[in-house]
């Protein structure tokens, strides 16, 4: 690859509950905002050179990265370079098949309602 070639990474990402983006934009008691805090739980589990790399890792639930928490996976595209957004975003949700908590898979969803403006999960 030549150096004048573009470079992308695409980072793997899971949120546990995404009511906590759309409640910092209104207003409520300190309460209600740690409360939200203590139920939201994120992680970037990693990084991979393609799309299909990890999207397969996101569909096979691989080592696990649902955890029994992570409601939804985002892969991010990100080019190289510093303080850039993400150029492509691909949602997964959970989905269980009820054979206990660690049981199920991520398929492909749209983004959640609530997070239209909200960007680089994965590099913060």
């Amino acid at each position: 690859m030549s150096r004048d070639d573009p470079k992308f990474i695409y980072t793997i990402h899971g949120e546990k509950d995404v009511s906590w983006f759309s409640m910092k934009r209104s207003v409520h008691t300190a309460e209600d905002i740690k409360a939200a805090k203590e139920r939201a739980s994120s992680a970037t589990f990693g990084w991979t050179e393609t799309f299909e790399e990890a999207d397969e890792l996101v569909r096979t639930n691989s080592c696990d990265i649902h955890e029994t928490c992570f409601a939804y996976m985002v892969i991010e595209k990100y080019p190289e370079g510093i303080y850039l957004p993400p150029v492509e975003e691909h949602w997964y949700r959970w989905i269980s098949t009820g054979l206990g908590h660690d049981q199920g898979y991520y398929e492909p969803c749209e983004k959640p309602a609530g997070l239209e403006n909200v960007i680089s999960f994965g590099i913060s």
